[in-house]
């Protein structure tokens, strides 16, 4: 049985020190002044989170900061069914500020809390920034820059992500819980996946579990034989006897990701099988060696290549890892050209795979692991 214990909470002080780097930034930008808006998706969401310790109670929902240097936050959002959202905030959200007009029974009028929301923080500039605008309806920046009068709205999509790279002795704790819990997730899914057994209801019992054990929201990518299939949504699909089954599970524990990477082999594995999955975990273990601050993206995928291709298999065009937090892969990919370099305090999912569609076999091996002064350390069992 998988336990968590004890508290790993935010203080007023960490979130004040996470305003004052952005605000930094905003003046390393020439900005004056900072919208940051998301929905608190799973992939590429979470600076909301980061900058209020908020999130909407319903599903890819807006939510924006408004940061101006010096001055504090604002929080607008949707004020939800009777207003009920504003509760939430209040119990969530150590920013004072929020704002939430409603404007017909559904819709929020955005315009009037940013723009209250600047003025109320003395905006008087020239630059605003947006992080990030694809999560703003089209209308409301028109609507935005028709009212903001001698002012331009610049897109600058992560921005917050860049200031939220390097984590927190309380961010890296709750890391470790959402490692643990994707952990046990996958150890459920392990157990339920044999074959005639339908993969939804496989996946089904292991995200009931972690949910059991506080995840928040929990999701599984797998890919398995005829026809080979990778994603979350798998139909009546059933295993098949003798087939490898490649798969992640990805738990999101109070708002930061865990995502654990294993195979399985429904039956005796074919030669080919154990050399594919023997393969993935030494080049795993190669990544995991050489994971240290100052070493690229590009170098890590490498390592891990260079093990792959010594087995004589090929890249199968999907990359061998990334960055974790807030979102479920935020900052950089670890991949042929990116070039981002890894420092003290990232955390970063190594998952080395290779994928034969044709036959329907595939491999993958990986854990979260936290970057150290010293290299890395593999946040869960490992």
């Amino acid at each position: 049985m998988v336990t968590i214990a004890g508290e790993a909470e935010f203080n007023k002080e960490e979130f004040t020190d996470r305003l004052q780097k952005v605000w930094r930034s905003i003046a390393e930008r020439d900005l004056d002044a900072l919208l940051v808006c998301d929905d608190d998706r799973m992939g590429g969401g979470g600076s909301v989170r980061y900058l209020s310790n908020f999130f909407n109670t319903g599903v890819l929902s807006l939510s924006i900061v408004v940061v101006v240097p010096n001055q504090e936050p604002t929080l607008c959002i949707k004020a939800g069914f009777q207003e009920c959202v504003f509760s939430w905030a209040r119990m969530r959200s150590w920013v004072r500020n929020v704002k939430g007009t409603p404007s017909g029974p559904w819709d929020t009028d955005w315009v009037k809390d940013v723009l209250g929301a600047l003025s109320e923080a003395g905006f008087s500039g020239e630059k605003i920034g947006i992080d990030s605008m694809r999560f703003m309806p089209y209308r409301l920046i028109e609507k935005l820059r028709s009212r903001l009068t001698g002012a331009t709205l610049e897109d600058t999509a992560g921005l917050v992500e860049q200031v939220r790279q390097a984590k927190s002795p309380s961010e890296a704790e709750l890391l470790r819980r959402a490692a643990i819990v994707s952990e046990a997730g996958m150890n459920v899914f392990s157990d339920a996946a044999k074959p005639g057994v339908v993969q939804a209801e496989a996946i089904a019992e292991a995200e009931l579990a972690a949910k059991k054990l506080g995840a928040e929201e929990a999701m599984m990518y797998m890919g398995t034989g005829l026809p080979w299939i990778w994603g979350y949504h798998r139909g009546n699909l059933r295993f098949d006897r003798g087939a490898m089954v490649a798969a992640e599970f990805n738990a999101r524990y109070e708002g930061y990701h865990g995502q654990v990477c294993r195979t399985l082999t429904l039956g005796d594995p074919t030669s080919k099988q154990k050399a594919m999955h023997e393969t993935v975990v030494s080049a795993y273990k190669r990544m995991l060696a050489v994971t240290r601050p100052g070493i690229s993206a590009e170098e890590l995928f490498d390592a891990g290549m260079a093990v792959i291709k010594e087995e004589g298999f090929e890249y199968s065009g999907v990359r061998f890892g990334h960055g974790l937090g807030l979102s479920l892969a935020e900052g950089f990919s670890i991949a042929p050209g990116h070039k981002a370099l890894v420092e003290k305090g990232n955390c970063l999912v190594l998952h080395p795979n290779i994928a034969l569609p044709a036959t329907g076999d595939a491999a993958i091996h990986g854990d979260p692991v936290l970057v150290t002064e010293n290299g890395a350390e593999v946040l869960g069992s490992g």
